[in-house]
């Protein structure tokens, strides 16, 4: 494939310096001669492709990825180059830029249902099974990421001697991690200080959680702080009206 690429690029620039050369006297005489014979070797060109596409090792769209629209048009494989490549660039788009939203009302309840049975059966005996189940899962029902790493932290905040769960959050991208966990923390925050609930106080195990992840080196503690409560600034001022009061 990368050699018809490279061959397909050369005999390109060369119809276009015959094309050039053809606009001139009797020089471009010459270079029209030149631009059949490049011609020709498109021609044959295209027809190597075309044969090549037909055998099994080139199956699954190989040739469609590397070679030049113009070469795969002139060779049947796609229905245009102009069309093909609006084509590509909008599943480039698709592939590349375009962020994926998750519709929470539409998920599938079953999968979350499933990880949650398969989250109380993790060992680190069978870890690997576990992790091939748990992506298999997440790809096949389309679940959130966010949410299933959300699912593994509860999991490891009830069992925190179960080195299997700390294996399993480190799975997952690094940067989900302070927001998920903070989300948690957030949610038993002060009110004043824009907490969620602040009703009833953090749980001790979601600070052991935070204390375990931060001493693992998944997530830090500058990362931690600002969603814990009180706010460290909270803290400074409380601290220095004691410091007055006792002078």
């Amino acid at each position: 494939g990368d050699a018809l690429w490279t061959v397909s690029l050369q005999l390109a620039d060369g119809k276009e310096h015959d094309a050039k050369a053809t606009q001139g006297d009797a020089k471009g005489q010459k270079g029209k001669g030149g631009s059949d014979a490049g011609g020709g070797g498109w021609h044959s060109l295209a027809e190597l492709t075309k044969h090549l596409a037909a055998l099994p090792c080139f199956e699954g769209g190989k040739l469609e990825r590397v070679l030049e629209p113009e070469l795969l048009a002139a060779a049947g494989l796609v229905s245009g180059a102009e069309n093909f490549e609006k084509k590509l660039k909008k599943v480039n788009t698709d592939a590349v830029y375009r962020q994926q939203k998750y519709n929470l009302l539409r998920e599938e309840t079953e999968g979350y249902a499933k990880l949650v049975v398969l989250l109380g059966t993790i060992t680190l005996g069978g870890l690997g099974e576990s992790l091939r189940d748990m992506r298999s899962l997440i790809g096949y029902f389309d679940l959130d990421p966010n949410r299933v790493l959300s699912l593994v932290l509860d999991a490891y905040e009830c069992d925190p001697e179960n080195g299997a769960y700390l294996e399993c959050v480190a799975q997952f991208k690094r940067s989900y991690l302070p927001h998920v966990l903070g989300f948690k923390l957030h949610f038993y925050g002060d009110p004043s200080e824009g907490g969620a609930a602040g009703l009833q106080p953090t749980p001790k195990s979601l600070y052991r959680l935070a204390a375990r992840l931060v001493s693992q080196g998944l997530v830090s503690l500058r990362e931690v702080l600002p969603h814990t409560s009180p706010s460290l600034a909270s803290v400074a001022s409380a601290d220095a009206r004691r410091d007055a009061f006792l002078a």
